[in-house]
C-alpha cells in the first residue's frame, strides 16, 4: 500500500487518512484542533418543557455528499459549512415565551419549596440530596454521578421536560421513547415564580424538577453548570444525577455490519500479514447525537469514492470492511464521535487503545466504543507470496 496523508475537514466531519506509522492509529492532535466546534443549543427559558428534533436522514445524507466531494486545502477550511448541507436540529418553545412584566412564571408540577427562600438553604436542603441519593438506577442504564449541585452539558442536547417527583424510571423512559438518547439528567433548579425583568430584578423562588435528555454519554466532568442569575435572582442546582444507557448500539447494527461493543477502549491494529498498514484513516462527527450508523455511512461511501478513483491504485483500492466508532473525551467532556476504518477486520485482543495526552496536557479518552465488521467480507490478509502463485 502506497503511503499517503490525505486531509478534508467538512462542515464539523474531519478525515484524516495516514501512511503506516508505529502507532498508525494514534490521534492525530492538530486535526483535532482544526475540527470546527459542536453546534451550541439553544435551550429553552421560561417554558417547562422543549424538545428538538435531530434530522438523522438529513446528517448520514451529508456525510455521504461530504465524502464524495473534492478535499479542501487547509486554506480553505473557513468554507467548512459549504460543504454540508445539515443545518443542525429544529428546536420546538426554544423562545422565553412573552409574558407580562413581573408575571408568574409557568407553575412546577414539583410543588415542594425550600421553606427559608435563598439559594444556600436550598443547597443545603436534604429533600433534594436524600431524593437524589435514594434513587434507584433503572434496569440496563448506568449511574455516571449522583446528587452533584451542577447539571451537565453532554454531547448533544435532545430536550427536557419536568417531573412531579424524583421518578428516575419515568426520566429514563423519556430517554427511551426519544430516537438516539443514550443518557439523562435528573435534577432540582431553583428557579423564579416570576418574570425577571428590569423593575423587578428578583422574585420568591419556585423548584423545577428537571429530566434532560442528551444524544451521548455523560461524565461527572460534564456537570459544571452550577446555574446562573436572572437579574438579581439566583438559580441553582441541586439533586443532579445522571444515566447512560449500557451498551444502547448493542443490538442495533447497520445494514451488512455486525456490532460489538468494546466500552472505554478502541482498536489499535499490528500490521498486516504483508506488512501493510490496514487503517484507513479516522473521520469525526459533531453535528448529530453519537450514532454508529454515520460510521457504517462513512465505511461504505469511502470504500464506493476509493473505488471509483482507484485508490492507493486502480488494481488495489482501499475497502473499508472494518471500523470502531466512539465518543471521543476531551478531559472528561465529550468532544466528537471518531469513526476509524481498516481494510481488515480485527478481534477484540487488539482493543487496547484508551486514549492518549496532547502536548498541552489535555487528555483524550474513550467512551461507549463499538466495533463492526462487514458481514459479507470481513477481510482476510492474504499473503503476497500465495497472491503470486
Amino acid at each position: 500500500m502506497s503511503s499517503k496523508t490525505i486531509l478534508s475537514i467538512l462542515g464539523g466531519l474531519l478525515a484524516y487518512q495516514a501512511a503506516a506509522l508505529p502507532a498508525p492509529q494514534a490521534l492525530d492532535f492538530d486535526l483535532l484542533d482544526a475540527l470546527p466546534p459542536a453546534p451550541t443549543p439553544t435551550i429553552a427559558t421560561g417554558v417547562l418543557s422543549q424538545s428538538v428534533v435531530v434530522n438523522t436522514a438529513s446528517i448520514l445524507a451529508s456525510i455521504v455528499k461530504d465524502i464524495a466531494m473534492p478535499t479542501p486545502t487547509p486554506s480553505s477550511y473557513d468554507d467548512y459549512n459549504d460543504y454540508n448541507d445539515y443545518d443542525g436540529p429544529s428546536y420546538q418553545k426554544t423562545r422565553k415565551a412573552k409574558r407580562a412584566a413581573c408575571g408568574p412564571m409557568p407553575a412546577s408540577s414539583y410543588t415542594y419549596t425550600t421553606p427559608v427562600d435563598t439559594p444556600s438553604d436550598f443547597l443545603s436542603d436534604a429533600t433534594y440530596s436524600n431524593a437524589a441519593l435514594s434513587a434507584v438506577t433503572p434496569d440496563g442504564w448506568t449511574q455516571t454521578f449522583s446528587n452533584l449541585n451542577g447539571s451537565t452539558s453532554a454531547y448533544y442536547y435532545l430536550g427536557y421536560s419536568t417531573l412531579s417527583s424524583y421518578d428516575v424510571n419515568a426520566c429514563a423512559a423519556r430517554c427511551t421513547s426519544k430516537t438516539l438518547c443514550q443518557s439523562f439528567n435528573i435534577y432540582f433548579e431553583r428557579s423564579p415564580a416570576n418574570s425577571i425583568g428590569a423593575n423587578c430584578t428578583t422574585s420568591t423562588s419556585q423548584t423545577l424538577l428537571k429530566c434532560v435528555l442528551w444524544g451521548g454519554p455523560i461524565t461527572p466532568e460534564s456537570a459544571y453548570n452550577r446555574g446562573q442569575f436572572q437579574g438579581q435572582f439566583r438559580v441553582v442546582i441541586a439533586g443532579s444525577n445522571a444515566y447512560t444507557k449500557t451498551n444502547y448500539f448493542a443490538n442495533t447494527s447497520s445494514p451488512g455490519y455486525d456490532i460489538t461493543p468494546l466500552g472505554a477502549v478502541s482498536i489499535n491494529a499490528p500490521l498486516d500479514c504483508n506488512g501493510a498498514t490496514t487503517y484507513m484513516g479516522v473521520r469525526m462527527f459533531n453535528t448529530g447525537p453519537f450514532d454508529p450508523s454515520l460510521c457504517a455511512a462513512a465505511c461504505t461511501a469511502t470504500s464506493a469514492f476509493d473505488i471509483a478513483q482507484g485508490l492507493p491504485s486502480t488494481a488495489n483500492p482501499d475497502i473499508c470492511k472494518f471500523y470502531v466508532t466512539y465518543q471521543l473525551l476531551k478531559n472528561g467532556l465529550p468532544f466528537a464521535q471518531a469513526c476509524a476504518m481498516y481494510t481488515q477486520s480485527w478481534n477484540t485482543t487488539y482493543a487496547v487503545n484508551n486514549g492518549n495526552y496532547d502536548g498541552a496536557g489535555n487528555h483524550y479518552t474513550i467512551a461507549s466504543s463499538y466495533m463492526s465488521s462487514n458481514t459479507t467480507d470481513a477481510g482476510v490478509c492474504v499473503p503476497a507470496t500465495t497472491i503470486n502463485l
